[in-house]
């Protein structure tokens, strides 16, 4: 009888540390996708864009404090000031609202995947339901992470290319204001 309860004993065990296994190989798979969105997130020229961006922001103030001599100037310039205007908001936005939220998301991720796979090795969490919950939430958490730096990057480069198409006619309409 001592005999079957050790052997029950250790085939429990040998099917949670399975189990554990697998969650943890779940886990640094989750690992290598943070990775990947940290490189992506880094990669984006984030100086470029707040120097864009503070050109922009300059520009557009200039325009609107100047109105009746840009309107004088140019009677067509919404046909190239709208696009720039909108494109500058769009950065505005992204510097004050989806840069610091996707920062916090990244570190948070980080965080949550670094104390569940704690946990894990620990066998702090032992009903398998609720161990499959938490790591559907943080994939769901990481994939939804990877679609707003995607989205954000892809943002990025659209307003860049509305920059160049339009950049040159408002730098021009503020030169021939200035020299008035």
């Amino acid at each position: 009888m001592k005999y079957l309860f050790f052997l029950i004993a250790i085939v429990s065990i040998s099917a949670c540390s399975l189990e554990a296994s697998k969650e943890l190989s779940e886990i640094k798979q989750m690992f290598v996708k943070l990775d990947s969105v940290k490189n992506i997130y880094t990669s984006i020229d984030w100086k470029y864009y707040k120097e864009l961006n503070d050109k922009m922001n300059e520009n557009m103030k200039f325009i609107s404090d100047n109105i009746d001599a840009v309107t004088a100037a140019d009677k067509d310039f919404l046909k190239y000031v709208g696009p720039y205007s909108s494109a500058n908001k769009i950065l505005n936005r992204a510097f004050k609202k989806k840069t610091k939220k996707i920062n916090f998301e990244i570190d948070f991720s980080s965080i949550q995947l670094k104390n569940l796979s704690h946990d894990i090795k620990k066998q702090l969490i032992t009903n398998t339901d609720s161990l499959s919950f938490y790591i559907h939430q943080e994939e769901e958490a990481l994939n939804k992470l990877l679609d707003n730096v995607i989205d954000i990057s892809n943002s990025l480069e659209t307003q860049k290319r509305a920059y160049e198409k339009t950049h040159s006619k408002v730098d021009s309409l503020i030169a021939i204001i200035k020299q008035n």
